[in-house]
């Protein structure tokens, strides 16, 4: 019961929004109370069960709410003094980490309020707003009439912080990541006011960026459409026949055996019209045959090498096509701003 009317004496003086009111002066009267205060009204409110009648309706009207809800454990309310003196100190940050680990012991209207307070204090308005609402939602440690028109003054002080962005996406299971959170599809936000930078992604898709701005009270509309990405295009070149190589190697051979074969026979043809010379006058018979072959196999000398030299040139050209010809090309095309954009690689 104690621990009860401790509670009901927090509940009952509200923490001050440390900003400034609309007109720029500090407000004024909510939870400026601290830790030895309260306890002190909850030995004023101890000690009203033998004082006057305005007391005693006090402690009827506690007690009731006492039965309707389980009292708070002294863990609740020690964590809620202390997050009360961190409020204080302006050690927000801190203020907020103890009334959430507050309303993790309990569910309560006071945890929830005080907050929404501390998030007001650190910029966090959509988180401000939310906890402000649970707090006029909870059916634990309800709010009074009167601070609930307190809360739901603060939580539309909160709203003109924030903006809604409705982001549309296509494809439609595309993954957006914005203010840290991620999730699939388009939704609709609400934002504290800022800057913010949205990254679209889907598999088989190119990626999108975009800055968004968040004006206060203000609805903005983004659609993202991705692009689908084009896989690059490889083209396998077939290896190179050496048929050509092979036909002009063996020209080349024929060539050879033709040359060597006429350069003896030439040979023979000149022994033999030198023999001829060499006989003292005498005529050979066969010396105009003799005569003849030599100018012929001088002449098929001449064609055998021409052809071994066009073979063995013929051999190198095919060579040389051929290790040219072995690689692979890739190419591929993708969607770029206004147009498309296509390279062509080789790997050998």
């Amino acid at each position: 019961m104690r621990a009860w009317l401790l509670l009901s004496a927090l509940v009952a003086a509200p923490l001050p929004l440390a900003a400034q009111a609309e007109d720029g002066t500090p407000e004024v009267g909510a939870w400026d109370t601290d830790a030895s205060n309260a306890d002190a009204s909850d030995s004023d409110v101890s000690d009203s069960d033998a004082s006057d009648s305005d007391a005693s309706n006090a402690d009827a009207s506690n007690a009731a709410r006492a039965e309707a809800t389980d009292s708070p454990s002294p863990d609740f309310i020690t964590l809620v003094q202390d997050a009360l003196s961190e409020f204080r100190l302006s050690n927000y940050e801190e203020a907020a980490d103890l009334f959430r680990a507050a309303y993790e012991i309990r569910a309560s209207a006071l945890a929830l309020r005080g907050l929404g307070d501390a998030y007001f204090e650190l910029g966090r308005y959509v988180d401000a707003a939310q906890s402000f609402e649970e707090a006029l939602a909870s059916t634990v440690d309800p709010l009074s009439e009167t601070l609930r028109g307190e809360v739901e003054e603060r939580m539309d002080r909160a709203h003109r912080h924030v903006g809604t962005l409705v982001l549309r996406v296509d494809p439609p299971d595309a993954t957006v990541h914005i203010a840290g959170a991620s999730f699939q599809g388009g939704r609709s936000l609400r934002l504290d006011e800022g800057t913010y930078t949205a990254r679209v992604s889907a598999p088989g898709y190119e990626n999108d960026t975009r800055e968004i701005r968040v004006v206060p009270q203000d609805r903005f509309e983004v659609s993202v459409l991705l692009d689908e990405r084009q896989a690059p295009t490889t083209i396998l070149q077939n290896e190179p026949s050496p048929t050509g190589a092979v036909a002009a190697g063996i020209v080349a051979a024929a060539g050879v055996v033709v040359t060597v074969g006429s350069a003896v026979w030439l040979t023979d043809r000149v022994q033999a019209a030198s023999r001829c010379d060499d006989g003292g006058g005498v005529v050979c018979s066969n010396r105009g045959v003799i005569d003849t072959e030599r100018r012929a196999s001088a002449a098929v000398v001449g064609i055998g090498l021409a052809v071994a030299v066009a073979g063995a040139v013929g051999v190198l050209v095919s060579v040389r096509r051929r290790r040219a010809r072995r690689h692979t090309q890739h190419a591929g095309c993708a969607p770029v701003n206004r147009g498309v954009s296509c390279a062509l690689s080789r790997s050998f």
